[in-house]
């Protein structure tokens, strides 16, 4: 079997001719794949956050007349008399 001389003509990866060392430096920058991954994975957590502040500012902002009548024991079919 010829494994091992189809495998020394075999590129890398990489497309290099020579391995590369896992711990060495990439020439290309890892700094926007980073910054993507981070922006996909606080996309949800950001949403449901200005949600939550949009509720919490409206609960407070909403305005209620004296003359609301609101629902009281009355309103339950178990408490009615009858």
């Amino acid at each position: 079997m010829s494994t091992s001389a189809s495998a020394a003509e075999t590129p890398w990866a990489d497309g290099s001719d020579e391995p590369r060392d896992p711990a060495a430096p990439s020439s290309s920058s890892a700094e926007p794949e980073v910054r993507t991954t981070l922006i996909r994975d606080l996309l949800t957590p950001l949403i449901l956050l200005a949600f939550a502040t949009y509720l919490t500012v409206n609960l407070f902002l909403i305005e209620v007349t004296d003359s609301t009548d609101f629902p009281g024991p009355g309103s339950s079919p178990r408490s009615s008399p009858g």
